[in-house]
């Protein structure tokens, strides 16, 4: 039981050293090369702490296991969107009334729709499944170049006064994810090792443990761009780490094998997925931001979402 501790205890080492270097370092980056935090925070970061996620489900669809690729998936963007979020909203309010979020939620709304149409008529497999994916995977691309193309106006940067070299900000940017990881990992391992030991059960520590981990990397570095007074890096590593898992994560992964599974497996994530799509996009237009009253409600729908899934999983 020490030893599981200890693991425990070096991931969250890990967890919050990497959260300390990877904000300053994503500033640093966005000043030496002139580009929006924003951005930087939805290409490098988002790519990053989602890595993980993509390696899971190419993995799981190797093993012929779809539904394991798409609960991942589909788990991760509720935890993003829920917990994630709504833990952030509890430090400071997230802005979410800016032209540039809405644009982004609007996408995120209708690839959400997309993905779930293609999973209901279950072409996910076969040449209908690759060009799926390559669709999937270029539309991410796209994506980006019209991000570059729209320079938003940037706030105050809240940083040291002393300049730092690009190299520098990339190796606080590359340490910084790479801790995450790691430290998610070793956080996750102890934590289930523990669990089992105490008799937990494998449902109750898959929706816990395990759910919680994957969604650290997220949870810390959305809580350390607060930290730096950076909402547009909180909300831009959060959608897109959810853009990221859409296309890239299940694009990547349909490369390698069939994705086709009964929608009934996963209806439930999929639907509040959706759900949870429109809910920020209304947002948007009608609250200048994420409360903390909000925050509870968020972390309060995903504990909800948990325990369905808990009883569906043991019914």
């Amino acid at each position: 039981m020490l030893t599981n501790l200890f693991i425990i205890f070096c991931g969250l080492a890990l967890l919050l050293g990497g959260g300390t270097l990877l904000i300053p370092g994503t500033i640093g980056l966005a000043k030496r090369f002139n580009i929006p935090a924003r951005i930087v925070a939805f290409v490098i970061v988002a790519g990053g702490t989602s890595a993980p996620e993509l390696l899971v489900s190419v993995n799981a669809v190797l093993l012929d296991s779809p539904g394991i690729a798409w609960g991942n998936v589909l788990g991760s963007n509720l935890a993003n969107s829920l917990l994630v979020l709504g833990l952030g909203a509890l430090a400071a309010p997230i802005i979410t009334s800016d032209s540039l979020t809405r644009w982004d939620l609007k996408f995120l709304f209708l690839i959400s729709l997309a993905i779930f149409g293609i999973l209901a008529s279950g072409l996910y497999s076969g040449l209908a499944g690759i060009i799926i994916s390559l669709i999937l995977i270029f539309s991410y691309f796209i994506y980006l170049v019209r991000m570059l193309r729209v320079q938003p106006s940037e706030p105050e940067i809240d940083e040291p006064s002393e300049k730092r070299s690009w190299k520098t900000a990339l190796f606080y940017t590359i340490g910084g994810i790479a801790a995450l990881i790691f430290g998610a990992e070793l956080f996750v391992s102890g934590g289930i090792a523990l669990a089992r030991l105490s008799g937990w059960s494998e449902a109750f520590i898959g929706l816990t443990i395990i759910a919680i981990g994957t969604s650290l990397p997220e949870i810390v570095s959305v809580g350390a761009s607060i930290l730096h007074k950076r909402g547009d890096i909180a909300l831009g590593n959060v959608m897109g780490s959810n853009l990221f898992n859409l296309l890239i994560a299940l694009g990547g992964a349909g490369l390698f094998g069939s994705l086709v599974i009964d929608i009934k497996m996963v209806l439930l994530p999929m639907m509040l997925v959706l759900l949870v799509s429109v809910m920020l996009l209304v947002f948007s237009y009608r609250e200048k931001s994420i409360s903390s009253g909000w925050g509870i409600v968020f972390i309060g729908f995903y504990l909800c979402f948990l325990g369905l899934e808990s009883i569906m999983s043991t019914g």
